[in-house]
Formats: C-alpha cells, structure tokens, sequence
C-alpha cells in the first residue's frame, strides 16, 4: 500500500466543486472528480481523528450527545451547508463515493472508535439505534455492543417514513404550517416542495429539504413494537450515524419520552454536530 501523501495529488478547492456536491466534508481531503475521501492527520480540516482527544460532549434536548469523531468546517460558505457529506457516504458506499486510505488510516480509524467507546463512564443497558438508508447504523451498533457490553439491542423499533405519506400529511397539515411560518410560508412551502422533488429513495430524505423546516415535518415514527421491558428504568444509549441538523435524533428521543419511562438517555455518534 503507497503511503497515503501519494495518493493527494491536489489541493481541495471551492472552484472543484460541483453543483450537486454542495456539503459539510466529513473528510479530510476529498477529489470530487473521482469521488474518493482519505483522512489526513490535519485536523483543523473536516474530522479531527487525534487519538488523544476525549469523547466530544454536546446536548440536544436536555440529553448528553457523545460524539467519536469531533467535525469542522473545511469553508465558511454557509449556503453550501447540507446535510449529506462524503465521509458517511464512502462508509455507505453511496453516491459513488469511496475511501482511498491506507491499512495505517483504517487501523488509526478502528482504535480511535474503540478508545472513545473505552471512556464512557456508563454502564448502558440497551441500544437503540436510528434508522438509516444504509446498514451502517447497525454495524456500529453490533460494535458499540460488543465494545461496551450492552445486553440489549433494538434495531427496528424506528422507522423512516415513506416521503409521499410524509408530504400528504404535510398537506392534510396546511393550516398549521401557514400559523407556524406566518409570512414566511409561501416561500419556505417553494423550498420544501423542491426539497420533495430532489428526493430520490421512496423514503423521505431529510437532506433534501432546508434544515430550518425540519421540524415541521414528521418523518420517522416507531413500529409500535413493546419493548418496554428493555427500556423503562433502563439506561439507553440512541446510536446514530451523525448529527447534522438535530432533528431526526430529537423526533426519536421525544418518542422515547413520550413512550417509555428510561433511568437515562444518551445519543452516540460517529459524528458531531459542526460548531
């Protein structure tokens, strides 16, 4: 295997980019003409992989998050935020992205995820995971399980809405969202409908619509499943691939709040929120 400076050949440019890849990179240093990420140890670009650093601590909804990797910004262009990212999708293998690392960066990567996963100072009692389009959730899941010794899984309990269902409840809902976003609907119903059009799974795609409006619309909800016995008086640990806008990972605690009655929860991810 080259060396991994072999293979970065050129400079990460705004210019490079293409209209469809407007995103937060997760990786290092990416070529968009051949769609490879590779990681580098500059770490004020896209992930910091140090493995001397602690777990990244944040909050949403009052609940610890607990990141393994810390992000940042590779630029400061705000409207080409979006929520999709190489980094996830070369662990996805989605949108013709792939890594180009060496044996080094993969080892580098695995003993990062297992000294975070080493520090939490919690002993959990389940794992409930998020849905997602790939099987990545559920191969971080079995891993965090093993590393931590957690006795109970819940792979399914969540699911992703179809997005036809999710826009005609949206519409069943008109009056609603015209009272929450006052003068600014017209507009943001253009912004969400396009979002709408771009999506191309059968199930909705939070990536494709604006995060602002986000939390307007419901798109994850449970199967309806009784895993009470695994959750109530329990400590849960809510495994998601990344945290971008917050919204999917709040939806699923308010169902467990709602739902169950937990000793504690706590959101694990691979990625942090961008600050």
């Amino acid at each position: 295997m080259k060396p991994l400076n072999a293979y970065i050949k050129e400079s990460y440019t705004l210019s490079s980019i293409h209209d469809d890849d407007m995103f937060i990179v997760e990786g290092i240093d990416i070529n968009t003409e051949n769609r490879t990420v590779s990681l580098t140890d500059n770490h004020s670009r896209g992930v910091d992989f140090s493995l001397l650093n602690n777990p990244v601590y944040d909050k949403i909804d009052d609940v610890d998050i607990i990141s393994i990797f810390k992000r940042t910004k590779l630029y400061d262009t705000e409207n080409r935020q979006r929520d999709g990212n190489p980094f996830i999708y070369a662990l996805k293998n989605k949108n013709g992205w792939k890594f180009n690392i060496s044996d080094d960066d993969i080892r580098k990567y695995l003993r990062r995820f297992i000294d975070v996963c080493s520090k939490l100072d919690k002993k959990y009692d389940t794992i409930i995971i998020v849905p997602s389009s790939s099987s990545l959730n559920e191969r971080f899941m079995k891993s965090v399980a093993k590393i931590l010794n957690v006795p109970n899984n819940i792979e399914n309990y969540f699911v992703k809405l179809n997005a036809d269902d999710v826009f005609d409840s949206l519409v069943d809902d008109m009056n609603m969202l015209r009272e929450e976003l006052g003068d600014n609907f017209n507009e943001a119903w253009e912004k969400i409908k396009q979002g709408f059009r771009k999506m191309k799974s059968k199930y909705f795609e939070a990536k494709c619509v604006p995060k602002e409006y986000l939390k307007y619309i419901k798109y994850i909800d449970d199967n309806g499943e009784n895993v009470s016995d695994m959750i109530n008086d329990k400590n849960v640990l809510l495994l998601d691939d990344i945290v971008s806008s917050g919204n999917t990972v709040s939806s699923c605690l308010n169902n467990i709040k709602t739902t169950f009655k937990p000793k504690s929860i706590t959101v694990l991810t691979l990625l942090s929120k961008v600050k």
